[in-house]
């Protein structure tokens, strides 16, 4: 089957899609990709899908623009799309996307990899026993980097405008990826969530910076430490998936390796195999391009009517967003 993708957005994440469609056209036999045709912020999209078999809405712009695009796109006929994380900014959206039935694949792409998807499985499985706690930490330093820079600091960026951002960074950008993780795993919806916000060296009044966020399940509890300022990190994605029987722990950078803990002695499960994002050999991936390349090809390959794990879907990735927006503070 041919698609034809349309993208929205000229940033990092844009750029991102069109490297996994790209990817996805080259590895992936059972579908064809065409070039993408960029569409320009406030270009409508009433027309775009007229006598265009197969497209895609791909929506790469400022998180605060992402509900109004995909009504947008929606309303012009697009009913296939691939959306940046978070869905949404604000609860008020979350209620506007409830009722899409869209088929939305969001680019939560971290639990796409082999690491979560296997952990996954071997929770089902009871590998690991009666789950005691999900942690882990999501460390960047970006905003630690400008605080302690020289150089002053550049032009404002989208980030700054509530208008295309919100009114949060970190807890909606980095938080967001965190807590689709947790639910991914957990399988349920939590019964509580709670969260902790520091604005230490924030670039503007709103962006926070550091957190810490809690949720309460029915039978064990999962703490994340989500980080733009924290000196020294890079791209610091860590899962510890706690049991009775068990741990096991998933690194981002070290992403084609799990970490099996029982008692006091540490073995290693690795990739050997497997079709996942740019079908590369184990410990020759493309880093966090890996999840984009693999949500964009389940999404694709599934809409082809072939086999693929599902992706993120719209509608999950709400009640992420849903649960940080109503957490308690603590």
């Amino acid at each position: 089957m041919k698609f034809q993708p349309f993208i929205v957005g000229s940033g990092m994440s844009a750029k991102a899609i069109a490297k996994a469609l790209s990817v996805v056209n080259i590895v992936e036999d059972a579908v064809e990709v065409a070039p993408p045709i960029r569409v320009q912020r406030n270009q409508s999209l009433q027309g775009l899908t007229d006598g265009v078999e197969n497209p895609v809405l791909c929506l790469g712009n400022p998180h605060g623009l992402h509900a109004r695009y995909v009504l947008e796109g929606v309303d012009a006929g697009f009913d296939h799309m691939v959306l940046e994380k978070p869905v949404c900014v604000t609860l008020e959206e979350v209620e506007q996307l409830r009722g899409v039935t869209a088929d939305v694949a969001v680019l939560h792409g971290f639990r796409q990899m082999w690491g979560p998807q296997t952990i996954k499985e071997m929770v089902a499985r009871g590998e690991l026993g009666q789950l005691m706690s999900i942690e882990g930490r999501y460390w960047q330093s970006s905003a630690a980097e400008i605080a302690v820079s020289d150089e002053p600091p550049a032009d404002k960026t989208w980030k700054g405008d509530i208008a295309l951002n919100g009114r949060y960074d970190t807890y909606l950008d980095l938080g967001t990826h965190w807590t689709d993780l947790v639910f991914f795993l957990a399988g349920e919806m939590p019964k509580t969530a709670r969260q902790w916000l520091s604005h230490v060296n924030a670039l503007a009044d709103h962006r926070d910076t550091h957190n810490h966020i809690y949720f309460e399940f029915s039978n064990f509890r999962a703490l994340g430490s989500i980080s733009k300022t924290l000196h020294g990190a890079g791209n610091h994605l860590e899962l510890n998936v706690l049991g009775q029987k068990q741990a096991a722990t998933w690194r981002l950078q070290r992403p084609d390796e799990i970490e099996i803990g029982r008692g006091n002695v540490q073995t290693y499960v690795r990739r050997r195999a497997g079709r996942y994002g740019s079908h590369q050999p184990p410990f020759h991936g493309v880093g966090w391009l890996e999840g984009y390349t693999e949500v964009v090809r389940c999404s694709l390959v599934r809409r082809a009517g072939g086999d693929a794990p599902p992706p993120p879907s719209l509608q999950e990735c709400l009640r992420v967003v849903e649960s940080l927006l109503k957490a308690e503070s603590l």
